[in-house]
């Protein structure tokens, strides 16, 4: 098996949650609910929680209600200036060269959000592409199709593949058609089930690669498992 390309998350995986972007996210959801649905705040937060605890993400839940607009949502919800909250990283920079493989961005966001995270990080030229919640035909994750959707774009199959995420319930579908996962998570000191690896950043994720040379493929997945072995005896 020789993996190939690296998928990633977006919000809270590229960036620190301490960034507060994804907090102000949250909160832009929330004022959305409460503006359209004719909600209290507090009422509108649960709804939120709903949604995400039920369908995966507010995106897939304002999918299903026929009470809001899809596309007027992700456009009032994502207009952020995210420069206010990211700056451009260059220890993530030498992370990405580090990593031989083809990069590509996998998000339940808009594009034209995706692409402003990625110009405030200076990361864009790391990446062949993002996958977002339109390509996706709005089906996001945790939905398998979802997933399905991004391989048949890469004609790859899933064992040729990495997937870097914050949300342990979105990695599992992925590591069930067979790609390496690996969650990000500073709570998290062993890997929970249907989950190859766990690390508190991405700082650690080129160690997978360290016997690689120049942009050859290389078979990661054994050093995950290795990884994920030795944390779960308390090595």
């Amino acid at each position: 098996m020789m993996i190939r390309h690296i998928l990633f998350d977006l919000d809270n995986t590229l960036y620190s949650p301490r960034s507060g972007l994804m907090a102000e996210l949250d909160r832009r959801i929330s004022e959305y609910f409460a503006r359209h649905l004719h909600l209290q705040v507090p009422q509108a937060e649960r709804l939120q929680a709903e949604y995400c605890w039920e369908y995966g993400s507010c995106t897939n839940g304002v999918l299903k209600n026929a009470r809001l607009d899809l596309d007027r949502f992700l456009r009032e919800v994502h207009e952020i200036d995210v420069r206010r909250h990211l700056s451009a990283d260059p220890s993530l920079v030498k992370v990405l060269t580090r990593l031989p493989l083809q990069k590509w961005v996998f998000t339940n966001a808009p594009l034209e959000y995706a692409r402003r995270v990625l110009d405030a990080l200076g990361i864009t030229r790391h990446f062949r592409g993002v996958f977002d919640i339109r390509f996706l035909d709005f089906v996001g994750k945790p939905d398998p199709q979802a997933y399905h959707r991004v391989l048949a774009a890469l004609r790859a199959r899933a064992d040729e593949c990495v997937m870097v995420e914050d949300t342990p319930r979105n990695l599992l579908p992925a590591g069930a058609l067979g790609m390496t996962t690996v969650l990000i998570s500073h709570h998290a000191s062993l890997p929970p089930a249907g989950v190859d690896a766990v690390l508190p950043d991405l700082a650690g994720l080129p160690a997978a690669w360290r016997t690689c040379v120049g942009s050859a493929a290389c078979s990661g997945a054994g050093e995950f498992h290795r990884q994920r072995d030795e944390q779960r005896r308390g090595g």
